[in-house]
C-alpha cells in the first residue's frame, strides 16, 4: 500500500497549497474530493489541477464525486448533489485519474426498501458502463447510512450491478471491534480498493473524537495486515486529522508511513 491525501482533509486551503503541504509530508498522491476543491462538473478547474499534479510530480489517485447514485432527491447529509452521474464522470476525466468514488445511496441498507435498491443498483450499472468507455473503475464509499454500511450490504450491492469494474473502499466502522472490521476486510475480498485513513473514538453518547493516528496504531496494523493479504495495489488515504491541524495532519502522515513499512 501507499500512503495518500483525500483533500478533505484540507478543505481551507488552496490547491497549490495542499500541493506543498503534500511534499512536505513526503505524500506523493492525492484524492480530490467535490465537496470544495474540484466540484462535479468544473472542468476546467479539474483540468488545472491535474496540470498542478503533473508539474508537481504527485498523482492523482481517484476522485471523490460524492454522487448518491440514485435518481435524485433531498439528501440528508452536507452533499447534496442531484446532478446526476455525468458531471461527475465528465470531472474525473478531467482530472485525469481512472477512479471516481460514489457513494450507494442516500439510505442506510435496514431502512432500504427493495425498490430503493433497485433504484441504486440500476444507477450503478448505468455508471460503471460509461466509466468503462474511458478506461474508468467506479469506487463505492464505505459509509453509514448508505446501502455500503456494511460488508454483507456492499456485497450484495455489487453483486447486484454485476459489473467487474465496480469496487468498494473501506473504512474502520465505529463500535465494533478489531475482529469485526477485519471480518469486513475479509467479506470485501479482491473488491476492496482504497483506504480513507484516521482514528476515532465512539463516545457514549453517540458522537465521534478526533484522536491522534497513533493511538490507533495497533488497530490499523492489524487492519492493515489483513489488507495486506488481498491482490491488488491500494493506496491508504488520510482522511480526517484531530482539530484540522496541520501539525497533527504531519504526525499522523508519519505514523501511516511506518505501518506501511515506508
Amino acid at each position: 500500500m501507499k500512503p495518500a491525501l483525500n483533500t478533505v482533509t484540507l478543505r481551507s486551503f488552496a490547491p497549490e497549497q495542499i500541493v506543498s503541504i503534500l511534499q512536505e509530508n513526503r505524500i506523493e498522491a492525492v484524492e480530490w474530493a467535490g465537496d470544495v476543491h474540484v466540484p462535479p462538473g468544473e472542468t476546467g478547474k479539474a483540468e488545472s489541477f491535474k496540470a498542478l499534479c503533473e508539474a508537481e510530480e504527485i498523482t492523482a489517485t481517484s476522485y471523490g464525486s460524492y454522487y448518491q447514485s440514485d435518481q435524485g432527491g433531498q439528501g440528508n447529509g452536507p452533499f447534496q448533489y442531484d446532478l446526476g452521474a455525468g458531471p461527475a464522470l465528465e470531472t474525473a476525466k478531467a482530472l485525469g485519474v481512472k477512479a471516481l468514488r460514489v457513494w450507494g445511496g442516500r439510505t442506510g441498507s435496514e431502512a432500504a426498501s427493495a425498490a430503493y435498491r433497485d433504484e441504486v443498483s440500476g444507477c450503478l450499472r448505468e455508471l460503471c458502463d460509461q466509466a468503462r468507455s474511458d478506461g474508468m473503475t467506479v469506487h463505492l464509499e464505505f459509509h453509514r447510512n448508505t446501502l455500503t454500511d456494511t460488508a454483507g450490504s456492499t456485497g450484495a450491492l455489487i453483486e447486484a450491478v454485476a459489473r467487474d469494474n465496480l469496487y468498494s473502499y473501506w473504512q474502520p466502522r465505529h463500535g465494533v471491534s478489531v475482529a469485526e472490521n477485519i471480518a469486513d476486510i475479509e467479506t470485501l475480498g479482491s473488491r476492496l480498493s482504497h483506504v480513507h485513513v484516521f482514528h476515532w473514538n465512539l463516545l457514549a453518547d453517540g458522537t465521534i473524537e478526533r484522536r491522534p493516528l497513533r493511538e490507533g496504531r495497533d488497530r490499523w496494523q492489524a487492519y492493515f495486515t489483513a489488507i495486506d493479504q488481498l491482490p491488488g495495489e491500494r493506496y491508504a488515504m488520510i482522511e480526517f486529522v484531530r482539530n484540522d491541524e496541520l501539525s497533527q495532519l504531519s504526525e499522523d502522515a508519519a505514523v501511516l508511513r511506518r505501518l506501511l513499512g515506508l
